[in-house]
């Protein structure tokens, strides 16, 4: 395929009307999973002011974010297992439902009697977020359904926007909603937009739904959720309601430890874990989520103690972070959309994520230099540059783990990389506050000794604890504010230097990600009657399903009788593989052609690798098997036509270079038992483009490798066959047929 055609099959106008509309709901879904997470900050002192209860404020924001970490990796279960249109649809309703009594809460009198408006936000904010750990797992994965991997990078773009802009309006908006109307509007909000999003989803997405039972993996949840729900108690609690050397906290973190231990161990075990560990035997899988981990310290800890800087050591007088943190919004906002559309372009996503990473940290270095006598401008520059950085990653994340995992573990898959950054986020802020604290501890207290910051000053900040703001220094004499401010500065900079040094980390991790193409084909191909080319899969623990089971279509040809085909003649079958030179963890895609088949056809395909995904069956079969590493077809044809099957198999990480991967398979057609089988093969390589130079050719000198010119997406369809020919010294491995059987 050309670049240009590629960059045509990316474009909007490729869409398609089908496409467009589930496209809204997914954004709208988007919406109201990532405003939520800002549109309550500001509304927080008067909805205090109304409810009363102040010590139970911290649950407002702690209720909602346990709920949402523990049952984000839930849905992707879930909806593997169940199909993610009714699971989608399941967490837009719990989210309204529990916004709807969240703008109750304290004026429901059965309620009222009973427990507190405080407590009663408390409950309600955690049934919020019940469905919230739905919204932005499910919406994601549900765009790598109905895109493929290589449109992925520019509709994942929009998301991204989408975010950004939730995140300086959310703030605004909940501002103004709770100065014009009231606070109960910050949740009332949501409703329309929901119903709208279930709407849209409920009518235009019909996805495959998996036929076969399941068992739900119960103690697995169990423990999982003991696990995150104590981790986020640590770090909730650590540091401000407990100490962190305190009983509580060390006992919730042997809490979280075992738990996520046992949970490991039942996993390994489960026959339907909630999350399958091999996974993370992938390279590209356990990489992302480490590169998830760092982006949620990064995003979330800039935004949480940056307005802290600007406001309280360069007394910028704006007390909405939407509009403090615009710069580094703006920049994510600026390369997100680019790197979407480059990523649809190019088909990479590696050199992005490495980038990004790369100028995150060095944006939390510069933000490391700020002092007191630092502008307005250079600390806008600072953020823009980090916004920049975190911009050019988080599109590719999502899609670089979706690239590799069947369908059936897409779900899980995607909600892992948002799981791993809300643990991020948590654990980033918690530790990043315990590294503030202590360095201005240090500081004021070195202040003090050196007699540069008198007693009382000091017990004024003492007073305020955690709480230093603007108007904590207007109760200090003059120039004790100073010497406040060059300690808070100097605190600041140790924190954004550690940011600097996880983001290092990321970008170590980065340029030992797998360098990957993006595939070109979606998993669901959205057609005017709904979802077509992905039928549902009949597997059970034994590998079939029904009467018949898996093994019981491949037992032989078909009884004799009036269903078969009129005379013996077996037709001969076609079989390409493309591409003809994979790497591992790549995908390659076989068809099978079947011309003029009339009757009773049964195709079997037995594949190397993970277990085989249809893509494709024409016309529709009657029945299609995925068991035991084969898929089986078969067809009732009253007239001669053409069959075909297309599948898709993912090469294992594990393979060796060299080795070659084998296609078998099996044709039963007319009244009689003949049959053809064959095989055909294709060859494995590691890093192949990093070793071969390609010519020029009007002069015929080396001139680059074939890496270089691939990832800048010169190397032609030519040049790639004749790399494959010098590495491999021989022939390029051509589309094989089946050969008729030996007698």
């Amino acid at each position: 395929m050309s670049e240009a055609s590629n960059a045509d099959d990316g474009a909007l106008g490729g869409l398609g009307r089908e496409r467009a509309i589930i496209l809204g709901g997914l954004m709208l879904g988007m919406l109201l999973g990532s405003i939520d997470q800002s549109i309550v900050s500001t509304a927080l002192p008067t909805i205090v002011g109304d409810l009363g209860g102040s010590g139970s404020l911290s649950w407002i924001v702690t209720a909602y974010l346990i709920t949402v970490s523990v049952t984000t990796p839930l849905y992707g279960k879930l909806s593997d297992l169940y199909g993610r249109s009714i699971v989608y649809e399941f967490s837009i309703a719990v989210f309204l439902i529990g916004s709807a009594l969240s703008g109750l809460a304290g004026d429901i009198p059965v309620l009222d009697a009973h427990l507190s408006g405080m407590a009663q936000l408390a409950i309600f904010r955690a049934i919020q977020g019940v469905g919230a750990g739905g919204l932005i797992a499910m919406a994601t994965t549900i765009l790598g359904d109905i895109f493929s991997p290589r449109e992925r990078g520019q509709y994942m773009s929009y998301m991204m926007l989408i975010f950004g802009a939730s995140t300086v309006g959310g703030p605004l908006l909940g501002g103004w909603l709770t100065d014009n109307y009231t606070w109960r509007w910050i949740f009332y909000i949501n409703i329309p937009i929901g119903l709208a999003a279930i709407a849209v989803i409920h009518a235009k997405l019909d996805l495959p739904v998996p036929g076969e039972s399941h068992d739900i993996d119960y103690l697995g949840a169990g423990l999982l959720t003991a696990a995150v729900g104590s981790l986020m108690l640590v770090t909730s609690w650590g540091g401000s309601k407990y100490a962190w050397d305190s009983t509580q906290i060390y006992g919730l973190a042997a809490v979280s430890v075992v738990a996520a231990v046992l949970f490991v161990l039942q996993e390994i075990r489960a026959s339907e874990p909630i999350f399958p560990v091999h996974l993370l035997k992938k390279r590209t899988i356990a990489g992302v989520d480490v590169l998830s981990f760092a982006l949620g310290i990064g995003m979330l800890g800039g935004i949480t103690y940056i307005p802290v800087f600007l406001q309280t050591v360069l007394g910028q007088s704006a007390t909405n972070s939407g509009i403090l943190l615009l710069p580094l919004v703006g920049g994510l906002m600026v390369t997100a959309a680019l790197t979407g559309q480059l990523m649809t372009r190019l088909g990479r996503y590696k050199p992005f994520t490495a980038l990004g990473a790369a100028v995150a940290a060095g944006g939390y270095y510069l933000l490391s230099t700020m002092g007191p006598s630092t502008t307005h401008l250079q600390s806008s520059a600072f953020m823009f540059v980090t916004g920049l950085g975190i911009g050019f990653v988080m599109p590719t994340l999502t899609v670089a783990v979706q690239n590799v995992v069947e369908r059936k573990h897409l779900g899980v898959a995607t909600t892992s990389v948002t799981f791993s950054r809300s643990l991020g986020s948590a654990i980033g802020v918690s530790v990043f506050g315990a590294i503030l604290t202590n360095q201005l501890t240090d500081r004021i207290t070195n202040a003090v000794t050196s007699g540069r910051l008198s007693p009382a000053a000091a017990k004024t900040l003492s007073d305020a604890g955690s709480n230093l703001s603007p108007k904590v220094l207007t109760l200090l004499p003059p120039p004790a504010v100073g010497v406040v401010k060059t300690a808070l500065a100097n605190s600041v900079d140790v924190l954004f230097l550690s940011g600097a040094a996880v983001l290092g980390v990321a970008f170590l991790v980065a340029l030992i990600l797998p360098s990957l193409d993006l595939g070109e084909e979606a998993n669901v191909q959205m057609g005017p009657e709904g979802p077509i080319g992905d039928a549902p899969t009949e597997t059970g623990a034994d590998g079939g399903d029904g009467a018949d089971g898996g093994g019981g279509l491949a037992a032989g040809p078909p009884d004799d009788g009036d269903d078969g085909g009129a005379g013996g003649s077996v037709p001969t079958p076609t079989r390409t593989v493309t591409p003809h030179v994979v790497q591992p963890e790549q995908t390659a895609r076989v068809r099978l052609d079947v011309p003029d088949a009339v009757g009773r056809v049964l195709i079997r395909e037995t594949a190397p690798g993970e277990l085989p995904s249809l893509v494709d069956a024409s016309p529709e079969p009657v029945r299609t098997v995925v068991a035991a590493g084969s898929i089986y077809a078969v067809w009732e044809l009253d007239e001669p036509g053409d069959v075909s099957l297309t599948y898709e198999v993912r090469v294992p990480d594990a393979t060796r270079e060299g080795e070659r991967l084998r296609f078998d398979g099996e044709l039963v057609a007319g009244s009689g038992t003949a049959e053809t089988a064959g095989r055909d093969v294709v060859p494995v390589v590691d890093d192949l483009f990093e070793r071969i130079l390609v010519q020029d050719d009007v002069t015929g000198q080396d001139v680059a490798l074939a890496a270089d010119l691939l990832e800048r997406g010169q190397l032609s369809a030519a040049q790639f066959e004749l790399v494959a020919e010098k590495w491999l010294g021989r022939d390029a491995v051509e589309p094989a047929q089946f050969l008729p059987a030996e007698n």
